[in-house]
């Protein structure tokens, strides 16, 4: 290999996102909902060698397919434990994937300056950076099912479709073990609408052939026959049908009306969502299936998780991969020279507005003073990079604009993961409240969680189970069996309870997690 002066720029790239992902792994607590149930899920794995049904707070978790948490369990086997970092490694690990695989299929299909810029702009998007250094499941489902949509192009790109496919059909099932069957739905849907759009008869019965589908999804179904039998079918219908398909109309999470992702979805794909609608008419105009594709695998995904009624900006990150791609090429090539220089206007006046907005909502308690000289100091360098960018913009300097542009996001995101991550830590964190309930709890002594619902937060700082007891009767049942307690109450559940019973408790220390307020308690022995 010739280190030449663009091999050594590529080098720096690449080191420059993986500390971008990687480093910033560590810098705070495990947050809620999600974090800290995850981590427990898959410490409990650990403990009791159950690996084929997931178990929470030493129940049976029916909320996800086992595959992440085993993920999770692998990294703490390898790398000293279960940490924050080892936690959220599967995650970044499936991040940087993604990236190598987009720069790839930008590099085979488009040009090598598409892939790289292509790797940055997906790197760089909000929604996709935040999910890499978060320990969601999301990020390792979408590297599956992208690596089975780019299997698919490449296998019809060059005749092979037929051979391909059970590749494609492995990796969709590889992704329904990390979040559901969902993943079948999403790369029949794309693959289907793709040869449709091209007419391609030949393929489209090449895609029916069973064979493919029934060996790719044995994966997921073979873990769903065995997990039945072990765990019964009741987990086998929460797992599969309720929690998937019960998103699908009045879902009983996360509900929202069907035009949401149109108003959420520019702020998780924000600056270059503005490049979008130059990328949308350029895929109809130049009538080219690389780009075709790109618009399908965007738009298919994005009208079917439009039309279910439980909706999160993470389901969004199957189709980001495409969106990058298609934004990529569309700077590339600069088609629409008008267009892309009002984008660029856009996305560096918004940013402007961002750098003044910034410090304001740090400017009061709880926050304190560090965390509002950092966001002024992001603010700030937000700001004069706008400023320059507009500068640049007004020039038709399009090198320097994009240069800018790519410059201000990465600027953001190392503040957000080196300094902003950890001054709102202790807002978010129940690690405090946790070491205090060690501090006080004698051997054996029982702990219950009142009036809140268990997000695993002081499981994992515990490493305790927790007893849930929901109301007053409920607790009043449980402290019949029990002398002296131990109990972390949600406050405003607590403030409700009756005074005489309230009256049995003492206060041991109180904290704030994220917008609930908690209070460590000892019962009286009497």
């Amino acid at each position: 290999m010739t280190f030449n002066f663009k091999n050594i720029q590529s080098i720096g790239i690449w080191l420059s996102l993986a500390f971008l992902l990687f480093g910033a792994l560590h810098t705070r607590d495990l947050w809620a909902p999600d974090e800290p149930r995850y981590a427990t899920v898959a410490r409990e794995m650990t403990e009791t060698g159950e690996w084929l049904v997931p178990h929470f707070n030493g129940d049976i978790y029916s909320g996800k397919p086992p595959l992440y948490f085993w993920l999770e369990a692998l990294s703490a086997k390898l790398f000293g434990g279960f940490s924050e970092f080892t936690v959220r490694l599967p995650s970044a690990l499936a991040g940087f994937a993604c990236l190598l695989l987009i720069f790839w299929f930008g590099r085979e299909n488009f040009s090598p300056k598409a892939g790289i810029l292509a790797t940055l702009i997906l790197a760089l998007s909000p929604e996709f950076l935040w999910n890499a250094h978060t320990a969601h499941l999301d990020t390792t489902f979408s590297l599956f099912i992208t690596f089975a949509l780019i299997l698919f192009y490449q296998g019809w790109s060059q005749g092979k479709l037929k051979s391909f496919l059970y590749g494609v059909w492995f990796f969709a099932g590889i992704a329904a073990l990390a979040k559901g069957p969902t993943s079948f739905i999403l790369v029949g849907l794309v693959t289907l609408s793709f040869l449709l759009w091209q007419k391609d008869w030949q393929a489209i019965r090449k895609l029916l052939f069973p064979l493919p589908v029934i060996i790719g999804s044995a994966i997921y179904w073979g873990w769903v026959l065995l997990a039945g039998e072990h765990a019964g079918w009741d987990y086998v219908y929460n797992n599969v049908i309720w929690q998937n398909f019960g998103r699908v109309h009045n879902s009983f999470d996360h509900a929202n009306p069907w035009y949401t992702y149109f108003l959420l979805f520019p702020g998780s794909f924000f600056p270059w969502i503005f490049f979008l609608l130059a990328a949308f008419h350029t895929a109809w105009k130049e009538k080219k299936p690389r780009t075709q594709f790109l618009a399908v695998w965007f738009i298919a995904i994005f009208i079917f998780f439009s039309f279910m009624s439980g909706k999160r900006t993470l389901y969004l990150l199957p189709l980001m991969p495409a969106a990058a791609l298609w934004v990529a090429h569309e700077l590339e090539g600069n088609y629409h020279r008008r267009f892309i220089r009002i984008a660029f206007l856009l996305s560096y006046g918004l940013m402007m507005l961002f750098g003044v907005a910034l410090p304001l909502p740090f400017m009061a308690h709880p926050y304190g003073v560090p965390l509002f000289c950092l966001s002024l100091f992001v603010g700030l360098g937000c700001l004069s990079i706008g400023i320059l960018g507009i500068r640049a913009s007004y020039s038709h300097r399009f090198v320097k604009s994009l240069q800018g542009l790519l410059l201000a996001m990465a600027f953001i995101g190392i503040s957000v993961g080196q300094g902003v991550y950890r001054y709102v830590n202790p807002y978010k964190s129940a690690r405090e409240l946790s070491e205090q309930l060690l501090v006080h709890r004698q051997e054996e002594e029982p702990v219950c969680l009142y009036g809140t619902y268990n997000n695993g937060s002081f499981n994992f700082y515990t490493g305790l189970s927790f007893v849930t007891v929901n109301n007053e009767q409920e607790l009043q049942t449980f402290l019949s069996n029990f002398p002296k307690v131990l109990c972390i109450a949600e406050g405003k559940s607590w403030a409700r309870l009756n005074p005489q019973l309230q009256q049995e408790f003492t206060s041991l220390a109180s904290d704030t997690v994220g917008h609930r307020s908690y209070i460590l308690l000892v019962r009286k022995v009497r």
